[in-house]
């Protein structure tokens, strides 16, 4: 009987030290769960079904706005195969925007990338503790956040994931018989380095096409449609610095206002041109430049 007790207080022993080997060589992983993170507490989670991918709109700062975009989540470490929540770890965060994204064919590492309330700080005792809020930058595109961390436990390889800052269902306005799309990087004078300077909201488009049509039917001339926003929305930076001109083109970032060249309408149909706009449905704030007119829809800032 004692020697049977001996042998399962060795194999217990045993086991003890092979399961303590087995967390020493697990492979531990930061894992991003958002908010509302309905796992959190549990000891353990699906690392297939827990991380999301991130997607949402630039923040806005322009002249009638001040609009901060975030999202909140929860950054864990977990044992990527047995789905294990580790305790007490020190996570690490660092941002980087990735190149030539959102419809900007420009970069310098003073694009805008976003930022959190907290870049450093522990799982807690029941590894869910870390929390943080990300603020999107107003300039759209890809922004990566890796995380490096330690862990008692064993080696901690850290994680990356991405955000993608962009304003949701924008189209490229199509080429069309009516009107002519002017003013995209490469063409002769631009040097506003966005080719795709074209994107709108779908409704907005056919709008637009409604307007064009309209005025070639009375004058049979084309309309020339300028900026609009980008690919992805956000800051139209038109003089390629991550900032709005100071003295204008603040909107341009949600597809639903554009810069019409008025250099190549004869004065005498400009007032017909305006009265084309509210039969298009085109029925927001009117402003005149230099050289164009914004046409934007009602009750829209961007």
């Amino acid at each position: 009987m004692t020697a049977f007790r001996g042998l399962i207080a060795l194999l217990f022993i045993t086991g003890f030290i092979a399961n303590a080997d087995s967390v020493q060589a697990a492979e531990y992983r930061i894992l991003f769960v958002p908010e509302p993170a309905a796992q959190r507490g549990s000891p353990t989670v699906d690392t297939l079904q827990a991380q999301a991918l991130f997607t949402l709109p630039p923040s806005d700062y322009s002249a009638s706005n001040y609009l901060k975009s975030q999202i909140s989540y929860t950054i864990i470490v977990v044992d990527w195969f047995t789905g294990w929540v580790v305790p007490d770890a020190y996570i690490w965060l660092t941002l980087a925007a990735y190149p030539n994204g959102g419809g900007h064919d420009h970069h310098d590492s003073g694009r805008p990338k976003g930022e959190y309330d907290r870049y450093e700080g522990s799982t807690g005792s029941d590894g869910w503790q870390f929390q943080v809020t990300y603020t999107a930058p107003e300039v759209s595109g890809t922004v990566e956040t890796r995380g490096t961390c330690t862990s008692q436990y064993g080696i901690c390889y850290g994680g990356t994931f991405t955000t993608d800052v962009k304003i949701a269902g924008l189209a490229p306005m199509p080429n069309g018989l009516n009107y002519d799309l002017v003013g995209s990087w490469g063409m002769p004078g631009v040097s506003s380095q966005h080719a795709s300077n074209h994107h709108a909201a779908p409704s907005f488009i056919g709008k637009l096409v409604y307007l064009a049509d309209l005025y070639y039917l009375q004058y049979l001339a084309k309309l020339k449609y300028n900026d609009i926003s980008l690919q992805w929305g956000g800051l139209f930076d038109i003089d390629n610095n991550w900032q709005p001109r100071p003295w204008g083109h603040w909107e341009h970032r949600k597809g639903i206002s554009v810069d019409v060249d008025y250099a190549y309408v004869p004065a005498a149909r400009r007032k017909k041109v305006l009265d084309f706009l509210k039969d298009a449905g085109i029925d927001g704030v009117t402003t005149e430049h230099a050289t164009h007119w914004h046409f934007r829809e009602y009750g829209s800032t961007n």
